[in-house]
């Protein structure tokens, strides 16, 4: 079926088939989908699926399973940095795994970056955005703790145009239901930061979750590269180990992966989540800080305002009482879902954050948005959090631009 069709970039059999994704909460290739999609009640052959994936991954395509951060111990963080004098020094911390460019209030230059930190270490990254701010690397900053988000999305099928334009004519007729009770169960069962009972057992699951899974390895890649990344290290993650092949380490990686997906899957994933960069083509895609006292309307909101959007991240803040709300929709939406908002939680603050695309490209590189997983160590199952080191490095900056200060008053 559609084997004979140059595939566009919107292509709408395309997108129903990735909308299909997100209503199955588990990882599935090519083979697995085939087994259980169907088009208009007819099954879609494998090698349909195959260059259908095959096109997605070539304008860029994220799916997996969104990893509970927290179930390894560590603390997902939002901050919001205004005018930074130095972009290189929010590298200093090697914990992020998200950074997008926006504007303020002000329209002033500002950053949003997500970091993963080890949960006894997020006192210490306080002080060093203190001092950041206290030293005028920054002007002002401010930090969201947050648990894994939350993901709704709309069919992407009924709205994306083959231009690219997306048109939200039918958005009453949307039943987003689906994602209002993933997020109620999300939003019931979050953690706090902690170790998993299972990666004490078994510390190669760290690497299985920030590697295997997004990069759409097999097996045996998996295990290739987790092996040229770590060396001779990486038999520490091989507990119980009898040997040290390749062969033992294919096995173990196989072992780790399988009872991801399946025994361990609900206390290591959130729920499956898919991207696709063409998506923000034509669209607008803006962050919203949302603080309420009536959580307990949050899905009911949450589910109309995604009718009203492609796609939509919710994470919840454990810091200031609300929400960090994540959109790809039109400008004409925007204000729908800001209406509705009011409409719906009246005494609600907000804070609209709006992201600038252009900007946020050159920062789409793994230096940028891949943790470095090597910081855990799994003898003493632990994070490593250099805390000085990260000081130190700041006051070499601070010192650096004083003498350019100096000289330039010169």
């Amino acid at each position: 079926m559609c084997d004979t069709v140059t595939l566009e970039v919107y292509d709408k059999n395309m997108m129903e088939m990735v909308y299909f994704l997100t209503k199955k909460q588990e990882f599935m290739d090519s083979i697995d989908v085939a087994k259980s999609y169907r088009k208009n009640g007819r099954k879609v052959s494998d090698r349909t699926l195959r260059r259908w994936f095959t096109k997605l991954e070539k304008e860029c395509f994220d799916y997996y399973p969104y990893a509970r951060h927290e179930s390894m111990g560590l603390q997902p963080i939002f901050v919001m940095v205004v005018n930074p004098v130095d972009e290189g020094f929010m590298q200093l911390i090697p914990y992020m795994d998200y950074i997008t460019c926006c504007f303020d209030k002000d329209l002033k230059k500002s950053f949003l970056l997500r970091y993963q930190i080890p949960r006894d270490y997020t006192k210490k990254f306080d002080e060093f955005w203190a001092k950041a701010k206290k030293e005028e690397l920054i002007e002002d900053y401010t930090i969201y703790y947050v648990n894994s988000p939350s993901y709704f999305c709309s069919p992407f099928h009924k709205i994306l145009k083959s231009d690219g334009e997306l048109d939200f004519s039918n958005y009453s007729s949307f039943d987003n239901s689906y994602f209002r009770e993933l997020f109620e169960n999300n939003y019931k069962n979050m953690l706090k930061p902690a170790m998993s009972a299972h990666i004490l057992k078994n510390p190669l699951i760290v690497p299985a979750l920030l590697e295997f899974y997004r990069e759409h390895y097999t097996n045996r890649k998996a295990w290739a590269s987790l092996k040229k990344r770590l060396g001779k290290n990486v038999w520490k993650y091989l507990k119980n180990r009898r040997k040290e092949t390749d062969g033992v380490g294919y096995y173990m990686t196989q072992r780790t992966i399988r009872n991801l997906n399946t025994v361990y899957y609900k206390d290591f994933f959130n729920q499956t989540i898919v991207f696709y960069d063409p998506w923000i083509r034509k669209s607008i895609s803006y962050f919203l800080i949302y603080k309420t006292k009536s959580v307990d309307k949050a899905p009911e909101i949450f589910e109309e305002m995604s009718k009203r959007a492609l796609v939509q991240w919710v994470y919840p803040m454990s810091n200031h009482g609300g929400f960090v709300i994540y959109q790809i929709t039109n400008g004409q939406m925007m204000h729908e879902v800001l209406r509705v908002l009011r409409k719906m939680d009246p005494e609600a603050e907000t804070q609209l954050v709006l992201r600038d695309p252009t900007e946020s490209a050159k920062y789409f590189t793994p230096a940028y948005l891949k943790m470095d997983y090597t910081l855990f160590d799994p003898e003493t199952m632990t994070w490593q959090y250099d805390h000085e080191k990260y000081m130190k490095t700041l006051d070499s900056l601070i010192t650096s631009r004083d003498v350019i200060r100096a000289k330039t008053k010169a």
